[in-house]
């Protein structure tokens, strides 16, 4: 197994390779916040299930760059609102807060580990706007509403489709991660295809299935 010094490094040079391939500006501030998450992560999973181990060489690759592309292509709105459902280990909703300071995010999950390790996230990265929430997305209220909703590998659907007029602002949209293979049973029910390109050959091609809710026009 590779030291974890080595494996978080090894991430970084990957990230820097898609920043340049994707044209995503970044500087060394940038990288240093994703080095200090990365090695978070990698500390954490041998105590929490953020990841599987298999997954850890490959971080970028497979999790975590597809929320800097999102936070790129998701139209949400200057200082607006996101709440991310199940948020786990933060995909894809901290690579978005890194990319989009801006947003003012949630980040919701039902597991209290999870929850702790997010804080951690927050307290460690310097996250203002950002506020790990330990709940079930069926029960949980807000004083407030949301421009966006991003949900990925939650396999609740059509529960957040249920509650997302509740939730949402008037032109607020939901945005489902899903691997480009199962992206067809949300297309039928009127979603719209956001891809994210091809990362790399060992990541499965991903994509977001956007919906704007009320009769938002997704597009």
């Amino acid at each position: 197994m590779k030291h974890p010094s080595y494996l978080v490094e090894q991430q970084i040079v990957t990230l820097k390779k898609l920043f340049e391939k994707f044209f995503v500006p970044y500087d060394e501030l940038l990288l240093s916040r994703f080095r200090e998450y990365i090695s978070l992560i990698v500390d954490w999973s041998s105590r929490v299930s953020l990841v599987s181990s298999g997954d850890r060489e490959y971080l970028v690759e497979r999790h975590i760059f597809e929320g800097v592309l999102a936070a790129r292509k998701m139209p949400v709105p200057f200082f607006g609102r996101l709440l991310d459902v199940g948020s786990g280990a933060g995909f894809p909703v901290v690579p978005i807060k890194l990319i989009r300071p801006d947003i003012r995010c949630v980040a919701l999950d039902s597991n209290r580990k999870k929850i702790l390790f997010l804080k951690k996230v927050a307290r460690t990265l310097g996250l203002p706007g950002f506020e790990p929430l330990r709940s079930r997305f069926e029960l949980v209220s807000f004083p407030f509403r949301f421009d966006a909703i991003t949900a990925r590998a939650v396999g609740n659907d059509e529960a957040i489709l249920r509650r997302a007029d509740e939730l949402l602002l008037p032109m607020g949209k939901v945005f489902f991660f899903k691997a480009d293979r199962t992206k067809n049973p949300l297309i039928k029910k009127g979603g719209v295809e956001i891809p994210l390109g091809s990362i790399s050959a060992s990541a499965t091609e991903r994509v977001i299935v956007a919906f704007g809710v009320r009769g938002a026009d997704s597009r």
